[in-house]
């Protein structure tokens, strides 16, 4: 978290007894591409379960998310972050044998 978060925050809702429920992506609405934009222009970007066009729920909040920084880095003119599979990690095998 960012140092002092809690002095911007402008209000607070606990609610530890709410019931979480989610409506299922309907043709109707446009399926998944039927949600907000992460980018709603003017440099705002947008993060929750409820948008951007990928996951259900935590999935979709972690897309979502990623995808916002990402854009708003690259719009500042940021390097991207190097996808997952391209990050060196050490195994379990790699860290027995040193």
């Amino acid at each position: 978290m960012q140092p002092g978060w809690r002095d911007a925050r402008v209000t607070q809702q606990w609610l530890p007894l709410a019931t979480v429920t989610y409506d299922l992506p309907q043709a109707a609405r446009g399926g998944l591409a039927g949600r907000a934009l992460v980018a709603q222009g003017d440099g705002l970007f947008i993060a929750g379960d409820w948008a951007g066009s990928e996951g259900m729920l935590s999935d979709c909040a972690f897309a979502s998310g990623r995808l916002a920084g990402e854009t708003a880095a690259s719009a500042r003119g940021a390097r991207p972050p190097r996808p997952a599979s391209s990050v060196q990690t050490r195994t379990t095998e790699s860290a027995a044998a040193r």
